[in-house]
C-alpha cells in the first residue's frame, strides 16, 4: 500500500515538475521500487559516509544524499527522466515531505 500511495506521489510530483518525465505506470512503479530498494540497502551506508557534514548542517545534507538517490534510480530506471539538479531537489523535497507524513 506504501508503495502505491508513493507510486501516485511520484506521478503527481512528476506532473507538476519541469524536468522529470516518467514514461508511463510501469515505469512509475519500477522507479518506485527502485528508490524504496535503494533507500533500503544503499542509503544507510551514504549516510553512514558522510555522517560528519550531516551532524555540521544539522541533517539537510540528507536532501542532497537523496538527489543522489534519485540520480540513481534515473540511471537504473530506463523510462525515468531528469533534467536539472533543481528537479531532482525539489522531487526529493516532495518526496521526503509525503514519506514523513504518511509514516
Amino acid at each position: 500500500m506504501f508503495l502505491l500511495v508513493n507510486c501516485v506521489i511520484l506521478i503527481l510530483a512528476a506532473w507538476i515538475l519541469p524536468g522529470i518525465k516518467i514514461d508511463g505506470i510501469i515505469s512509475a512503479l519500477l522507479v518506485t521500487l527502485a528508490l524504496a530498494l535503494i533507500n533500503l540497502f544503499v542509503r544507510p551506508f551514504i549516510v553512514s559516509l558522510t555522517l560528519p557534514i550531516t551532524f555540521l548542517t544539522l541533517g539537510l545534507f540528507l536532501l542532497f544524499i537523496d538527489v543522489i538517490i534519485i540520480y540513481l534510480a534515473a540511471f537504473i530506471i530506463p523510462g525515468f527522466h531528469i533534467t536539472g539538479f533543481w528537479s531532482a531537489f525539489f522531487l526529493g523535497v516532495i518526496l521526503s515531505i509525503f514519506g514523513t507524513v504518511l509514516d
